[in-house]
């Protein structure tokens, strides 16, 4: 199997999304409320279009793939432009979730799936047996964002008002529990331990040698070391 590394461009453009998507709702009503809908509709739209007509220019072959790509936002966009109704606004932050849920589950499809492209750029010699964890936490990721993006969606539409004071702040918090759910989860079902302290007190609760899986873990880190590779 060739292990293919995220580019550059790639990394940057997740990063500004998730920059992009925590901004827009302090963003979106401070601009609203100083220039209108209509204007931060225009603005969207043109914002949109330079990126999409630069891609379309450099890959005439990607056509239908880039407009989908690009196709729910200049559609959100143009509908409060035309209507005047920020409400299509407000489901931008809905779109991205949605995006993102497409994704991720649409990555378990390849070889290597999102998750372990971004584990492999952090640690390339990353062992095979952890393939299908990376696989199931992209299924795992694409179900919340999927489940945001509806939870969002609902909150814009049904109960515009909780659209910032509940339904954001509630998507956040419920990322940085899975986060952390997940990080946990992750130490007790790997055991693979460094000489990082919070590293050191998994390793005394929760000893690599009790389980099979840990013991592999074990055995890699040892196997690493010998070959020069593993740092602490």
């Amino acid at each position: 199997m060739k292990r293919l590394r995220p580019s550059a461009a790639l990394l940057v453009a997740a990063g500004a999304a998730l920059l992009a998507l925590l901004a827009y709702p302090a963003v979106a009503e401070a601009a609203i409320a100083r220039f209108g809908v209509r204007a931060v509709a225009g603005a969207l739209l043109m914002l949109d279009a330079v990126p999409l007509l630069a891609r379309l220019a450099l890959d005439p072959g990607g056509r239908l793939r880039i407009a989908l790509q690009h196709g729910g936002t200049l559609v959100l966009a143009a509908l409060a432009l035309a209507s005047g109704d920020g409400l299509w606004l407000l489901l931008f932050p809905a779109l991205v979730n949605a995006t993102l849920c497409g994704i991720f589950l649409a990555s378990r499809r390849d070889d290597p799936c999102i998750v372990e492209s971004l584990v492999l750029w952090l640690q390339p010699r990353t062992p095979d047996f952890v393939r299908p964890y990376c696989r199931a936490l992209a299924l795992l990721w694409g179900a919340i964002f999927g489940l945001a993006a509806l939870a969002i969606a609902a909150a814009a539409l049904l109960a515009p008002g909780a659209w910032r004071t509940a339904a954001l702040p509630g998507y956040a918090s419920v990322v940085v529990a899975v986060s952390a759910a997940e990080f946990v989860f992750r130490k007790l079902w790997f055991r693979h331990y460094t000489s990082r302290p919070l590293d050191q007190w998994f390793a005394r609760h929760f000893p690599a040698e009790r389980t099979e899986r840990g013991r592999r873990s074990r055995a890699y880190i040892e196997r690493m070391k010998a070959l020069g590779y593993h740092r602490e």
